[in-house]
């Protein structure tokens, strides 16, 4: 059992959705806990606390602690929060405050340990199983117990159910993709927070007394890290009780300092100047357009915060699909042709928007970069969950698809230092030696903007870059192949899939053909992926020999269709799912469902950046299951 492993965290968002790919739980405004249980077959078990950091718990936790079992397990792991619940069974942060340091037998009452994930039991690992069934395991082990609960959750009623957190006085919503992997460490947008009053940590970077002369605290003066330093962003002067007071007193009073630690702060909003390191949490009503709060109330210290990452947080704009893409160009039409604009956290200095990339024709207007950046913003959450965590190579045309591209592999100086770049260490100096990985929704709009059309990703991660991910199958048609001879090709690797127990993922590939992503897992090479891959190919070419041909060069093809095995080797590469391809309509690489393969409107090229992001908000994301698909693949044919 491992000794720890990092929470997975939530991603702001900023209103509720309904959803039925979607669990919504309630958002229980206490401290989070990870319970690590270990309960041997003879001698006393014993169940351990630990805080989001691997710290300590407070001794009023203990009440969780110890030999009473509350968990059907031998071993276990299980991600909580412990709660204060005042007399109406309402949780209140202030009252969990008041008894974190009272012994256990005083804070008995108000405190409850609301379990919500389980991620180890009994010698095996939960990590890559779908939270369904992550929830489903937990609540069937928990235990009758006056002071532990199953955080239950309601399956796709979102907005109903953040109006009942309205309604009842409660701090919001945790909403989490049904079929989601816990990604330890990661602030993944598989899980959104929606609060029903913004709230979030701060700095204190001083203190007012109150006007009395008494010496007693007025308020906090708060500030976050900005990419120009530390910013003030106003005071805090309600929410404390009187032993909180006295406490900050004594705690700021040992962190103050002579010179002002932050700049831009408006007279007699500060009388002592303290160093930025106590970290505070505070609700409040709004952010002001200068970036300032209104109406913050002190809630409590938060002991465990990291300073240095203290900053203001962004909610995504809408949904967890996509952004609303009448909302992003709207945003982007008001930067005219070049400007700096907020996505996702980050600041992106874009350029030549107007620049057409895509020239009208027949069925479309001319699409320009703004259209491009637009579509990869909307699509950046569902995309970023097939890119992360692995190299990816660029096919770039900064003039347009009109003029000829080319393919891209290395960092260049100028890239932002946020964005990840993966350093190959088995190459040759004068070899590409730092690629990108696209971890975060901003990192795809600022290759966007870099003139990336084509995003392709290595079927490997850089933590394994010799252990593929997928078996890629792609029906390449030669000059000659008809759709419906691709379709052939498409349904009899169906078939064949369907006949081993073995799950792939098709996708039309916004040019011609079609491919099919086969995840696998183990101790598996490329030679192994290539060679099955090779097996079940000559299979399906076997059955029409007339429509496909083995050939290398396309010369030798006789015009037909090549079931291409070769690209199941590193640093070989298939488009990624919902990548633009560099075409003259703007065609994505679209999922799409196996039955769709009998849909008579179905064609390779259906969907574009026009389109797409109204298919992904009607059908959701076709490759989710994909990241959580573990299987052996069968014997070699």
């Amino acid at each position: 059992m491992p000794r720890f492993i990092e929470p997975m965290l939530a991603t702001p968002a900023a209103r509720p959705f309904d959803d039925p790919e979607w669990l919504f739980e309630v958002k229980w405004d206490g401290h989070r806990v990870q319970a690590h249980v270990r309960q041997p077959e003879s001698g006393p078990g014993r169940i351990d606390l630990v805080t989001r950091r691997n710290k300590a718990v407070p001794k009023a936790f203990s009440i969780f602690s110890g030999p009473d079992p509350w968990i059907d397990a031998r071993e276990a792991i299980v991600d909580a929060e412990v709660v204060g619940v005042d007399d109406r069974g309402i949780p209140s942060f202030g009252l969990l405050q008041e008894h974190l340091h009272q012994s256990p037998t005083e804070a008995a009452s108000p405190l409850v340990l609301q379990a919500f994930d389980l991620l180890y039991l009994d010698g095996r690992s939960l990590l890559d199983e779908p939270l369904r069934r992550r929830r489903a395991l937990l609540a069937e082990r928990l235990l009758e117990h006056p002071r532990v609960r199953f955080s239950d959750h309601f399956e796709g009623r979102g907005i109903a159910m953040y109006d009942a957190a309205v309604e009842q006085g409660l701090e919001g919503l945790i909403a989490k993709r049904a079929d989601s992997r816990y990604r330890p460490g990661k602030r993944s947008s598989d899980w959104l927070k929606l609060k029903v009053r913004a709230d979030q940590e701060f700095l204190v970077c001083g203190w007012l007394a109150e006007s009395t002369g008494s010496g007693s605290l007025g308020s906090l003066a708060l500030c976050v890290h900005s990419d120009d330093g530390l910013v003030y962003v106003g005071n805090v002067g309600s929410g404390f009780t009187d032993p909180m007071r006295s406490a900050l007193v004594r705690r700021l009073r040992d962190l103050e300092v002579d010179e002002p630690t932050v700049t831009g702060v408006p007279p007699a909003v500060i009388s002592r100047w303290t160093r930025p390191e106590l970290v505070v949490r505070c609700e409040f009503a709004e952010w002001t357009t200068d970036g300032r709060l209104r109406h913050a109330v002190f809630k409590g210290i938060d002991e465990e915060a990291v300073a240095a990452e203290i900053v203001r947080e962004e909610p995504q704009s809408r949904r967890a699909n996509t952004r609303a893409e009448g909302d992003l160009m709207a945003e982007l039409r008001s930067l005219g042709p070049s400007g700096e604009w907020t996505f996702a956290g980050r600041e992106l200095t874009l350029t030549n928007l107007d620049k057409v990339m895509f020239p009208a024709t027949e069925t479309h207007p001319d699409f320009t970069k703004r259209d491009l950046v637009a579509y990869y913003a909307a699509v950046a959450p569902v995309l970023t969950r097939h890119l992360e965590g692995r190299p990816v190579n660029l096919h770039r045309f900064p003039n347009g698809v009109a003029r000829p591209g080319f393919w891209h592999k290395a960092v260049p100086r100028h890239t932002p230092e946020w964005i990840r770049r993966w350093h190959r260490p088995d190459v040759a100096p004068d070899e590409t030696q730092f690629y990108f990985v696209a971890d975060e929704p901003a990192t795809i709009v600022w290759l966007a903007n870099y003139g990336a059309i084509e995003l392709h990703p290595w079927t490997s991660t850089t933590e394994h870059p010799y252990r593929p991910s997928y078996a890629l199958i792609d029906i390449d048609p030669g000059t000659t192949t008809t759709w419906d001879e691709v379709l052939i090709l498409a349904r009899l690797y169906r078939t064949a899939l369907d006949h081993l127990g073995v799950q792939g993922f098709p996708k039309v590939t916004g040019k011609r053909g079609i491919q099919i992503w086969v995840p696998v897992h183990g101790d598996v090479t490329f030679d192994d992926t290539r060679l099955w891959v090779e097996g079940l190919s000559r299979m399906v070419g076997d059955a029409v020999p007339d429509l496909v041909s083995w050939s290398w060069q396309v010369r030798d093809r006789g015009g037909k269709a090549r079931l291409d095995f070769t690209q199941n080797a590193i640093n070989k590469t298939l488009v990624a799912p919902y990548s633009v391809r560099a075409t003259p309509t703007g065609a994505v690489s679209a999922p799409i469902t196996w039955d769709e393969f009998d849909d008579p409107d179905l064609r390779p090229d259906r969907w574009t950046l026009a389109s797409l992001p109204m298919r992904l908000d009607e059908v959701g994301d076709l490759f989710a299951e994909i990241v959580n698909t573990k299987q052996e693949l069968p014997g070699y044919f």
